[in-house]
């Protein structure tokens, strides 16, 4: 008893020491990772995600882990060897995890010492994740939750009490930590000697270096356990080392943030992206890759130099494709295709009004330079594309499945029953109005494709299960028998992948353009302190046969490229090609398709 009471006073003079958010006496707030602090900030982070998703106490349930990561950031830091980082790490997680061994060598958990002498355990106690249940979006796909089952309904297959994950966090560390526990009616067993620390949201500005070390670890967990798709990212390890570095000494928030993309960057994840200190500011133009070359596809109202289809060659003096380098290596896309399109994107907004040098070449190739600045947002507005009529050609119909609205589904269904040919563009993301026609696209089922929400017991993603779900849209009067092509890019996201999958597992007709993006399902959102948010996506989905969509996408069976002669001439060469396919006959179209 006594060297018990010792250890709690030492834990809590410990935790005292710990608290202050704010860095003692210092203003190195861009001090860099020494290489014994690397490796415990790894040896933490580590920690810190198993024990918060996967230890099922309930004195860890009540831990406020945001404040928790920042508060213990310093001292984990200062710890010089493996043995003071093992005893720094028992100080912070014990009152949390009281059941966890840590120790400068390998250890196990020994489940006999999981229920106390005397104790009457009613309940078995573990968590359950359908996908990422700290989601900040409201979404009722996701959800987190310690499963109570009453010990005399507990099934044979069930995890045993003292299932525990063991290895090594790094930094010298090794960790073994039970993920099933008993309780009794007062609660999970052992009970902690010392309650949670309490650790309050602070003014995360007056620590902003560990705010941002916090983020890190605290993000670096979510994609760690719960992205379906982590198997085809890059290195994530490396991704966590390399933005800790980074974190320890980035000067301000935006370069942070900058941080932060980069790690979802390696995630090649479509949907992943940062928000907070966010880009406000747009220049007066889009463009686009047209292969290497960035080329002018657009520029706002009012306005003549640069002009459509120049050649972006240099901006403030830096080659165009060292910048695009730089921007692509902050960006998180599946494909290729869909890499450029985000590029180009992201390279017309800045967190600050500022004023830009481009250098370009024009239709004579002569070269010339243009100012051009990051201003108000509205120029957005001013640079749609000219709106295409609904009959581009005789017979041929267009719909925009992008502008489509519940309420014009009705009318549209009565104009394109009476087309010949009908030409869907799916390059923008589309509304859920578009769904709607499915049933009248095939008098044959439609398979969709599945949708996988990934339920996870273990850390890692280990012995993950998807509960999918498989949905078959039936044909509905009236069928709409003309000829049908879809007009396809990066730019339609999830719902175009999901309407596009369907398209192509069905063969519903030709498919012109680019490649749909490779990304699909439902996006999750964990928010983190200082203002972060970073979005990805949470389930899985799969093409409707079941083969993998993730990184591939729907493939066009009629690819087609903008050229630079095209966007000179104002011409869309990709809607061009979808008209001119949707007005051949049909043998003629059958023929085209072999080839």
């Amino acid at each position: 008893m006594r060297a018990t009471r010792s250890l709690a006073l030492a834990v809590a003079l410990l935790l005292v020491a710990v608290a202050p958010v704010a860095r003692a006496a210092t203003d190195a707030d861009t001090d860099g990772l020494s290489p014994r602090a690397l490796e415990n900030m790894v040896a933490f982070t580590r920690l810190l995600g198993l024990v918060r998703y996967f230890h099922p106490s309930d004195e860890a349930a009540k831990v406020d882990w945001d404040a928790f990561a920042v508060a213990a950031i310093d001292t984990v830091e200062r710890a010089a060897t493996p043995g003071e980082l093992a005893g720094t790490l028992r100080a912070l997680f014990l009152p949390a995890a009281p059941t966890l061994r840590i120790d400068t060598r390998p250890v196990d958990v020994n489940a006999a010492s999981l229920l106390p002498q005397g104790a009457q355990a009613t309940q078995i106690v573990e968590w359950r994740h359908r996908g990422f249940g700290g989601s900040a979006l409201s979404n009722e796909t996701f959800k987190s939750e310690r499963v109570h089952t009453p010990t005399a309904q507990r099934s044979k297959g069930a995890r045993p009490v003292g299932t525990a994950w063991t290895g090594n966090l790094g930094g010298g560390v090794w960790c073994a930590m039970p993920m099933v526990l008993w309780a009794d009616k007062s609660g999970t067993l052992p009970r902690a000697s010392l309650p949670p620390r309490k650790s309050k949201h602070g003014d995360w500005n007056k620590a902003p270096r560990a705010v941002r070390l916090a983020d890190v670890a605290l993000f670096w967990n979510v994609p760690q356990h719960f992205h379906p798709y982590l198997g085809l990212a890059g290195d994530w390890n490396l991704a966590l080392r390399t933005a800790l570095r980074r974190a320890a000494t980035d000067p301000d928030p935006e370069t942070f943030r900058a941080t932060l993309e980069r790690m979802v960057g390696v995630l090649h994840d479509g949907q992943g992206w940062v928000g907070g200190h966010d880009d406000r500011y747009v220049l007066p133009l889009a463009w686009t890759f047209v292969g290497d070359s960035l080329v002018v596809r657009a520029v706002a109202e009012n306005r003549e130099d640069p002009a459509v289809g120049d050649i972006v060659v240099t901006i403030d003096g830096e080659p165009t494709g060292d910048v695009a380098a730089r921007i692509r290596e902050r960006v998180s896309a599946a494909t290729s295709v869909a890499s450029d399109y985000l590029v180009a994107r992201k390279m017309c907004f800045s967190p600050t009004p500022s004023t830009i040098d481009i250098e370009v070449v024009g239709h004579r190739w002569m070269k010339r330079h243009a100012n051009v600045d990051f201003g108000d947002p509205r120029r957005l507005a001013s640079m749609k594309p000219p709106e295409i009529p609904a009959e581009p050609a005789p017979g041929v119909a267009y719909v925009d499945l992008a502008s489509l609205a519940d309420s014009d589904v009705p009318a549209e269904l009565q104009r394109l029953a009476s087309a010949k040919a009908i030409v869907f563009d799916v390059r923008v993301l589309p509304t859920g109005a578009a769904f709607a026609l499915l049933p009248h696209l095939s008098d044959k089922p439609l398979k969709m494709p599945r949708l996988g929400v990934p339920v996870i017991y273990d850390p890692d993603r280990e012995n993950i299960v998807f509960d999918e779900k498989i949905t078959t849209v039936a044909p509905e009067a009236p069928f709409l028998s003309a000829r049908k092509v879809f007009v396809t890019g990066p730019g339609g996201l999830s719902p175009g992948e999901t309407f596009m999958g369907t398209i192509e597992q069905g063969h519903v007709g030709d498919i012109v353009g680019a490649p749909t993006g490779g990304t699909n399902g439902a996006v999750a959102r964990v928010d983190l302190p200082g203002g972060y948010s970073v979005r990805f996506t949470g389930t899985r989905v799969q093409k409707p046969d079941g083969t993998r969509n993730q990184t591939v996408g729907v493939k066009p069976t009629i690819p087609v490229h903008r050229t630079v002669a095209g966007i000179r001439e104002g011409r869309d060469e990709v809607l061009d090609k979808a008209i001119e396919v949707a007005k051949r006959p049909p043998a003629a179209a059958k023929a085209a398709a072999a080839k």
